[in-house]
């Protein structure tokens, strides 16, 4: 009976995947943010609309993954087109005595137009921690 019962839930389940529909997308722009930076590599890129109605966006970049120096990086979309990539967040204590690498920024934007950024600082994912 317990074997019948699991089929009969596998197979229901099967054909309750068939009707399933994908939004409709529709791309409003294809461009790159930068033609050249200072950074070799860029990764984990985050968009956000800022009250104001323009497009900011944050990544990582830097000599590769891991590498102390790798930091965040922003730029804004406006009328006028992107911004130059500017760092914001470079993981290195006060004195500079230690640099760590940061990784996967998140933009956030709150219920009153406040932009928060979140990321990841430390030399791997199994001992970084959130700032």
């Amino acid at each position: 009976m317990t074997k019948l019962l699991l089929r009969l839930v596998l197979v229901l389940s099967v054909f309750s995947c068939q009707n399933t529909t994908l939004p409709k997308l529709k791309i409003l722009e294809n461009e790159f943010i930068y033609a050249e930076a200072s950074f070799p590599q860029c990764h984990a890129s985050t968009l956000v609309e800022a009250g104001d109605g323009n497009i900011v966006a944050a990544w990582f970049g830097g000599e590769y993954e891991r590498h102390p120096e790798v930091s965040i990086y922003q730029s804004t979309k406006t009328d006028n087109g992107w911004s130059a990539p500017k760092k914001v967040a470079d993981g290195k204590t006060e004195n500079d005595a230690i640099s760590n690498p940061t990784w996967n920024p998140v933009l956030f934007k709150n219920k009153v137009n406040d932009l928060l950024l979140y990321y990841k600082e430390g030399s791997s994912p199994s001992t970084w921690w959130g700032m």
